[in-house]
């Protein structure tokens, strides 16, 4: 079972779907978003809408979801064209995302409550970030050079992943970290 996004010129607004793998099914729709959906344990959705990064309950026996959709973050930076927002979240329930409309940003840890606890790395131009699945990379495009870079969180070290004259984006780590 995975979840999709779709958004069409008939529904702007866009939403998240469900599917299985080798189903004849068209999926079915779990709700209205701008953008991606991360599941994260112990039975959340995280996904944006009206520059809102939100939470809401999901019930993977059931595949259904409950309750309203909780605020987590304000003024989440997204790519409506893409329907893609800036999040992204580990299996430890660490959560990396991009707010506001500045040129340039920092890598900040944040506590559950939203509170600053720390930063990562050098400031920069930066834009679509993942969270490696242990929690010790972050994997993000460098807008000074539109490359993909891997900042190491523990040694602060940086690795040129992608140096082909495209621009890469909207990086994504396998369930075993590579």
């Amino acid at each position: 079972t995975f979840l999709f996004s779709v958004r069409t010129k008939t529904d702007p607004v866009g939403g998240i779907y469900l599917a299985s793998i080798g189903s004849q099914n068209e999926g079915r729709r779990l709700l209205s978003s701008d953008t991606q959906a991360v599941f994260v344990d112990p039975g959340f959705l995280l996904f944006g809408r009206d520059t809102q990064l939100l939470r809401q309950r999901f019930d993977v026996a059931t595949q259904q979801v409950s309750g309203d959709p909780v605020p987590v973050v304000d003024r989440l930076r997204g790519l409506s064209q893409v329907a893609s927002g800036e999040f992204s979240a580990s299996n430890t329930g660490l959560l990396a995302y991009r707010s506001g409309w500045d040129a340039s940003n920092q890598f900040t840890w944040v506590d559950r409550k939203g509170q600053p606890r720390g930063t990562v790395g050098p400031a920069g131009r930066y834009r679509t970030s993942a969270l490696s699945p242990d929690s010790k990379r972050l994997v993000y495009t460098d807008l000074a050079d539109s490359n993909l870079k891997i900042l190491d969180l523990q040694s602060q070290t940086t690795t040129v992943l992608t140096s082909d004259p495209g621009t890469e984006t909207a990086p994504v780590w396998s369930s075993d970290g590579k």
